[in-house]
């Protein structure tokens, strides 16, 4: 009889390790492997659809390598397309990408590409230059499906808060754990004066999904159109992709009601009518405006 139990022990061991390498397979093909789970630490939600597309928002595939191939016209992007959530986006968005600037009188594709985002109000925009334009131009708004912590900066690892200021695009990740995302440089050189030494936090990013702790999540459906994008501006030699974060619209009632309800705060005002500065400089030529910071974590503009 022990003799008989040991193989059959054996077997059922066998069968519930293969399982769980079974199941650890499927999960990691769903979430992916991305930057750290830290200040986006919760669980992918369901309403931005990360591990799930929301095939009814999306055009049905053309021919898969029909697309791949005009897509990956330089190393970038033959680098980006190696990966199947590039390859799906795509497949998903790349022609509705092309109509979308066609529909705007927009030259595809663009040669340079800004991200402004309004925390109160919940919209990122994107603006381009392409062509032989000198000055950026909207070409759409998306929803930030998701917010964390009050009006301010962000100053230290785990405060929940979304950052506010100037930074850039300094990382694409096509294994996301929140499918694509787009990395910004926080901490800046402003944070890293006026932020908690020694704990400033990091991993913002640009994300899919519907979760957050201080990033800016646009659901998979909106990552993809601004990975692919961005993809292309990088290919057409824009190194540095600006990011401009701001707690609300920086110009009329919205703006004087942030400033009267912080009244006291006079380091919070002060911050919010320096990044007021670098708004005002944009609207004013539609051109991104070139700044250093000084010893105090102050933008200074050009």
């Amino acid at each position: 009889m022990k003799s008989m139990f040991v193989p059959v022990l054996i077997v059922i061991v066998l069968i519930v390790l293969l399982t769980a390498c079974q199941d650890f397979k499927r999960d990691n093909d769903i979430t992916g492997q991305g930057e750290p789970v830290t200040e986006s630490g919760q669980p992918p939600d369901e309403e931005g659809d990360t591990g799930i597309l929301n095939k009814g928002s999306m055009q049905q595939p053309a021919d898969s390598k029909v697309l791949y191939d005009e897509f990956a016209s330089s190393p970038f992007k033959r680098e980006q397309i190696g990966f199947s959530r590039v390859r799906t986006a795509v497949e998903r968005k790349y022609p509705l990408i092309k109509e979308l600037f066609s529909s705007k009188g927009i030259q595809y594709p663009p040669k340079a590409v800004y991200l402004r985002a309004f925390k109160k109000e919940g919209i990122l925009e994107l603006w381009i230059k392409s062509g032989s334009q000198e000055s950026y131009v909207l070409l759409k708004c998306y929803d930030i499906c998701r917010s964390s912590g009050e009006p301010g900066p962000k100053r230290q690892e785990g405060d929940r808060q979304v950052p506010e200021g100037f930074y850039h695009i300094n990382h694409f990740n096509p294994s996301s754990s929140f499918f694509l995302s787009l990395g910004i440089n926080y901490p800046n050189a402003s944070d890293r004066i006026l932020g908690v030494q020694g704990n400033l936090g990091g991993e913002i990013y640009i994300h899919g999904g519907c979760a957050t702790a201080g990033c800016i999540p646009v659901t998979d459906d909106g990552i993809m159109e601004l990975y692919l994008i961005a993809v292309e501006a990088k290919s057409q030699g824009q190194d540095r992709i600006p990011v401009h974060i701001f707690p609300t619209g920086m110009d009329g009632d919205s703006f004087e009601a942030l400033m009267d309800e912080h009244i006291e705060n006079s380091r919070l005002t002060g911050f919010w009518a320096n990044l007021k500065e670098g708004f005002d400089a944009f609207e004013e030529n539609g051109q991104i405006p070139e700044f250093s910071v000084d010893n105090r974590g102050r933008y200074i503009f050009e």
